[in-house]
């Protein structure tokens, strides 16, 4: 269990970390589908034993290069206009999901081949079971729910006595604006798992952990009005772990909680929007993701 209030890692270990993984990533991307320690500690120009200083065993490394990839293959997602007849748009969305696929060859060869010696290979490439669903009547506009799960700010103040313990608001950082969706990092205290989140514009929302017993969630909107929407929590993660009937219900619950913590936050803001005193501020450096989010909308508007 962590402590309280311990140190998230720095920016300069996690962009250590990332070199590293980064380091394999290019290997595999070259034609190494299964490189050493030595090869990648050269390939990253550094000693063998940083290797093992920033990750401790390759498996925390394999964890750390999943992790890039999802968000390098995010990065490779262009919307398809949506004004565009129906045959331009479907030979744009498959010709797009042909250069994914060719794009991830190496990687998912490399997965196939050094599984059979990785749980965490194991895991990445049998992961997506749905475990269970979550339903929410959720009375404010869209928007404001996409938001709150894109700012870890707020986890000083709802969250403070479940988020904020492990993944603290002041290590949450966004990655660079893409374009067509952002990422949030939400670092760990020592001793508890990191998760990322991730919003492909305007309505895909997606939380992942990174853990031994990995989950992710998918927010999915139905019924969309400006002031209201149905909301389901879905709890994806492996099938051995989804066929667990008491760990998925405390996964759940746990989820529950963090939500229903959530709400007032969402329903403030709301009633905020309606007061004649409202009035834009600025964004602090841990919004990041609702600027990006705010991009996104005033590109469609101008457009």
């Amino acid at each position: 269990m962590p402590v309280a209030g311990a140190e998230p890692r720095s920016p300069r270990a996690e962009r250590a970390r990332a070199s590293i993984a980064e380091a394999l990533l290019s290997l595999i991307d070259e034609g190494d589908l299964q490189p050493t320690a030595n090869r990648i500690a050269e390939r990253a120009g550094i000693s063998l034993r940083l290797i093992y200083h920033h990750f401790g065993d390759l498996e925390s490394l394999y964890r750390e290069a999943s992790r890039i990839q999802l968000k390098r293959l995010l990065e490779r997602f262009v919307p398809v206009p949506p004004d565009l007849p129906f045959d331009e748009r479907l030979t744009a969305f498959v010709e797009q999901r042909a250069r994914l696929y060719d794009w991830q060859t190496p990687v998912r060869r490399s997965a196939m081949i050094m599984e059979h010696s990785s749980r965490t290979l194991q895991q990445a490439r049998s992961f997506g079971r749905t475990a269970a669903t979550l339903e929410f009547d959720s009375p404010w506009n869209w928007k404001i729910m996409v938001e709150n799960f894109m700012e870890s700010y707020h986890h000083i103040g709802p969250h403070a006595g479940s988020l904020q313990l492990f993944n603290p608001a002041f290590g949450t950082y966004a990655t660079d604006d893409a374009g067509a969706f952002s990422i949030l990092e939400n670092p760990p205290v020592a001793g508890a798992d990191s998760f990322v989140v991730a919003c492909i514009f305007p309505l895909t929302l997606i939380a992942v952990t990174e853990s031994a017993t990995p989950w992710a969630l998918w927010y999915e909107f139905d019924r969309i009005e400006h002031h209201r929407f149905l909301l389901r929590i879905h709890l994806l993660t492996r099938p051995e772990l989804a066929a667990q009937p008491e760990l998925v219900a405390r996964y759940a619950e746990q989820i529950r909680h963090i939500h229903l913590e959530d709400i007032p936050v969402c329903e403030g803001v709301q009633r905020g929007y309606r007061s004649p005193l409202y009035a834009s501020g600025p964004l602090s450096h841990l919004e990041g993701g609702l600027w990006h989010f705010h991009r996104y909308l005033q590109r469609c508007f101008a457009s």
